[in-house]
């Protein structure tokens, strides 16, 4: 399994798989497989690749501000907002899992980002950090909370690592997701469309959507063990996916369990194995959200259209055509809120100065994260510097989001935009005017 970063961005960069939002390629897939060999024409068009490991075995990571604060209203908490408060993530750290490294030399940041990995920066995480917490060096590229703190992780041991970061963050950031259905990969001749799933056995969904699995109940687990950390996921982009003929004949590469020359990945043609509609519940745009989305204690983040009307007007809340809906294969609601991930200009990891922009739940997830950080700083400023439980943060955010599509919570919306002014104002009059004395 393979994960993917979630973002469009304007840079292109060197990556070794192909994705629909990122085409420089690099290695091929068959060389990142360890396929060798010329591939072994099985008649009627069908070629073998190779053997290689099946989709459902590979976990391979894959790379899912001024309109954005304005979305979600987290700049009525900064200095000059309306609510008074001054916010600015003072106190607060961020941990950021990513393909890359953040630059932490970036003007953006004044020596608040860590880099515990040893990995180079690359625009994608440098870009996620500064939607977080850039300082404003660029006016228009300020982040959420400019005076948040940021550890730096490369995502391969996510899980393990947000263990041992748990007592150092409050919040954990990730806009990256594992592949699923539909996909681009350069398999040694270009780009071409990749069904990612057994095709012998699915020839209409990729299973693994809306699936929890041990991966999502291993995150669960580590939420569970550090009742003090958020985890903020991204939803993924996979909403509209589908077959493109990126090759110009008729094939694409998938995996076949029951192939003509036994498992194995082939180059097919779609005479032969008619190609599986759009991810999304057979091409309805539902059900295409990865297994860590899934998970039941992490806060994910779909992505809608700059929205800068206030109060928020939840006639003209819009979701971009990419963000991936639930439910939950059992049900649940997810995504769980919604964030701005429209063409976010941030800090990117070219040189220090460097700016750009870029669209994605990759963008909205940082930009819901931000937020709750200005959030963390107020809950303590109220309640003598006491940090809230993820579960209260997590509620808090749901229950003052501003309600978007059908009526209540829905599987495009979740609980709605989040709107970081109301959620502020329900921690200020819960202490300042409880219940219980506005009840006697």
């Amino acid at each position: 399994m393979r994960r993917v970063i979630l973002a469009s961005l304007v840079v292109l960069v060197s990556i070794q798989w192909v994705s629909a939002d990122e085409r420089a390629p690099a290695i091929s897939a068959a060389e990142a497989l360890g396929l060798s060999g010329p591939p072994i024409d099985c008649g009627d068009g069908t070629w073998f690749l190779g053997a290689g490991t099946a989709p459902t075995q590979l976990h391979i990571p894959h790379p899912a501000n001024a309109n954005a604060a304005d979305t979600t209203n987290a700049d009525q908490l900064r200095s000059g907002g309306g609510l008074g408060l001054s916010l600015s993530g003072q106190g607060v750290t961020v941990g950021i899992w990513d393909g890359n490294a953040v630059r932490a030399t970036h003007q953006e940041f004044g020596g608040r980002v860590t880099v515990v990995d040893a990995v180079s920066a690359a625009n994608h995480a440098t870009h996620v950090a500064g939607t977080i917490g850039a300082a404003g060096v660029v006016a228009s590229a300020q982040g959420m909370a400019p005076s948040v703190s940021i550890r730096s992780r490369e995502w391969t041991n996510d899980v393990a690592e947000m263990a041992a970061d748990a007592s150092l963050i409050q919040i954990s950031s990730h806009s990256y997701s594992f592949t699923r259905g539909w996909t681009v990969m350069n398999w040694g001749s270009g780009s071409e469309d990749t069904w990612y799933a057994d095709r012998s056995t699915y020839s209409t969904e990729d299973p693994y959507f809306g699936k929890y699995d041990s991966s999502s109940q291993a995150l669960d687990q580590v939420l569970h063990d550090n009742p003090k950390l958020l985890s903020v996921w991204a939803a993924s982009n996979d909403r509209g996916d589908a077959y493109q003929n990126l090759s110009g004949n008729n094939t694409y590469v998938t995996y076949l369990s029951a192939g003509p020359s036994g498992s194995g990945w082939y180059r097919v043609p779609t005479t032969s194995y008619s190609a599986p509609p759009s991810d999304g519940n057979g091409g309805t745009g539902y059900d295409c959200l990865p297994q860590d989305q899934v998970a039941k204690n992490t806060l994910t983040v779909g992505s809608v259209l700059d929205h800068t009307v206030d109060p928020h007007d939840p006639a003209t809340i819009t979701t971009n055509s990419f963000s991936s809906y639930g439910p939950t294969d059992d049900g649940r609601i997810k995504p769980d809120v919604v964030g701005n991930g429209n063409s976010l200009y941030s800090s990117l990891a070219s040189t220090d100065s460097s700016y750009g922009s870029m669209s994605g739940t990759s963008m909205a997830a940082p930009n819901v994260t931000g937020s709750i950080a200005l959030l963390v700083e107020h809950y303590r400023n109220k309640n003598s510097g006491t940090t809230a439980n993820s579960a209260t943060l997590k509620a808090l955010v749901l229950h003052s989001a501003t309600d978007a599509g059908n009526t209540g919570p829905d599987y495009a919306y979740g609980w709605g935009l989040m709107n970081a002014a109301e959620a502020a104002a329900c921690i200020t009059g819960a202490v300042d005017d409880p219940p219980s004395e506005r009840l006697a």
